[in-house]
């Protein structure tokens, strides 16, 4: 009798895993699919892509009228501690401010056509604030796709800007109060920056600054260790400065409980010390693939303050000698851009089916933005895009290129944009958990950006 009753347990025990395990296979299926390698110059959102492109006239109209531009800051540190947002999911709310953050903006005109860049100390330039803002803008001013969207990157800025499940991992909590608060700062600065708008010219140059980056994927491997800096000058007054660097603002250890802009905030504070450059914008340029570093420097506010204010020196001599020029023609594009079904992997050949992905994380609204001012081409990502790839574009350049500088975190996101053969070489939340496209998209967005360029230089 006993050996009967122990079979009988081993029965049900037998039926009661198959049917988990074909539970969990279900669930699989349901979840999970093979990643899609067709190549993307064989697919529709890449022809669609480039008709998006075919049909943007990137030509600047000679203008008579001379630029104009002003400037303003808003300070957006939360009234109250809130959840910080970066270095994946949310440490919780922090217990200090080391410093304040702000939102910063710069307004140009030319004639009727206006844009501003609008900078945030923020881990990106959230989407939810892009939404809000057609509500508080006002009519007369530029358009929401005329502002040029870019963040600082800092990991330890606010969160509470993100409504999907994933996003409130990663952001904290939700809280539409905080969206409205970072559309109004927007509006605020914009107009104090319309207000304060005088004739003004503009100077364009990048540096090399090897001591302040390093690869953060691959010990070795080339790194863009530029910093780019555009002065703009108002003929009767102060100038603003606006800078551009690829390392990522993440000097401060995760576990760190406290608001901060990291680096950037050293730099622009260094920068906005001279009465005569009271105000400065950071851009976090090509920064997927680059971390900073400093010799002999460990992490901490130390790190962020060597490297910020060593940052800093190096803008400030340049800035000093850079000269001026007047404009000859202003615009601000925003182009609607795909890569496809979303393809986040869990391993390496199986991904999180799109309609899950979309549950977890929203529907992507990502475009690509495009600034000109007079030659020099401004271009916004909505990813992290990467300092290899920006390296490896400047020999694609179409002949006629201008000056050219690439920021990341334009409004949208849409995760980690690295070389390919990383793809299948290496195993690096940079290259798995936050490549959200799939493979081949590196070389996607060079074609892009060729693409966009080629069209900029067409007479």
């Amino acid at each position: 009798m006993a050996t009967r009753s122990v079979s009988r347990v081993w029965r049900r025990l037998g039926r009661g895993l198959a049917g988990l395990l074909g539970l969990v296979g279900l669930l699989a299926a349901l979840l999970l699919a093979p990643v899609d390698r067709t190549p993307f110059a064989q697919t529709d959102y890449f022809a669609q892509d480039q008709a998006q492109l075919a049909q943007v006239d990137f030509r600047l109209p000679p203008r008579p009228d001379s630029l104009r531009a002003g400037w303003a800051k808003v300070n957006i540190t939360p009234p109250e501690p809130a959840y910080l947002a970066g270095y994946g999911i949310s440490r919780g709310q922090y217990t200090a401010v080391h410093d304040s953050t702000f939102l910063r903006v710069i307004y140009l005109a030319q004639g009727s056509q206006q844009a501003a860049i609008v900078g945030a100390d923020l881990a990106v330039f959230p989407p939810r604030v892009v939404a809000a803002l057609p509500r508080h803008l006002p009519d007369d001013g530029p358009s929401v796709a005329e502002l040029y969207f870019t963040a600082t990157h800092t990991h330890h800025g606010a969160g509470g800007w993100a409504d999907h499940p994933a996003g409130r991992l990663l952001a904290g909590p939700f809280s539409a109060k905080e969206v409205e608060r970072l559309a109004q700062a927007v509006a605020q600065a914009l107009a104090q920056a319309r207000a304060q708008a005088r004739p003004a010219q503009v100077g364009f140059a990048s540096m090399a600054a090897p001591a302040f980056v390093h690869h953060r994927l691959v010990t070795g491997r080339p790194v863009d260790d530029r910093l780019h800096l555009l002065k703009i000058r108002q003929l009767a007054g102060p100038e603003a400065l606006v800078v551009a660097y690829q390392a990522h603002a993440t000097c401060n250890v995760p576990h760190l409980a406290e608001l901060s802009r990291d680096y950037p905030g050293y730099l622009v504070d260094a920068l906005e010390q001279s009465p005569a450059r009271p105000f400065a914008l950071f851009a976090a340029g090509a920064v997927a693939s680059h971390a900073p570093h400093l010799a002999n420097q460990p992490e901490g506010y130390g790190l962020a303050q060597g490297l910020g204010e060593g940052l800093a020196a190096l803008a400030r001599s340049c800035a000093d000698t850079l000269a001026t020029q007047p404009v000859d023609g202003l615009g601000c594009w925003q182009i609607p851009v795909s890569f496809g079904p979303a393809q986040l992997r869990v391993s390496q050949g199986w991904r999180v089916r799109s309609w899950a992905f979309d549950a977890l994380l929203g529907q992507r609204e990502l475009f690509i933005k495009v600034l000109k001012i007079g030659k020099l081409t401004l271009i916004g990502l909505p990813a992290d895009y990467s300092g290899e790839l920006r390296r490896e574009l400047d020999q694609r350049l179409p002949p006629g290129t201008g000056p050219l500088l690439i920021t990341s975190f334009n409004g949208g996101y849409t995760g980690y944009l690295t070389p390919d053969h990383y793809y299948d070489t290496l195993v690096a939340p940079e290259i798995r958990e936050m490549n959200w496209v799939g493979p081949g998209k590196g070389e996607m967005t060079q074609q892009l950006l060729e693409a966009i360029l080629r069209k900029g230089t067409e007479k």
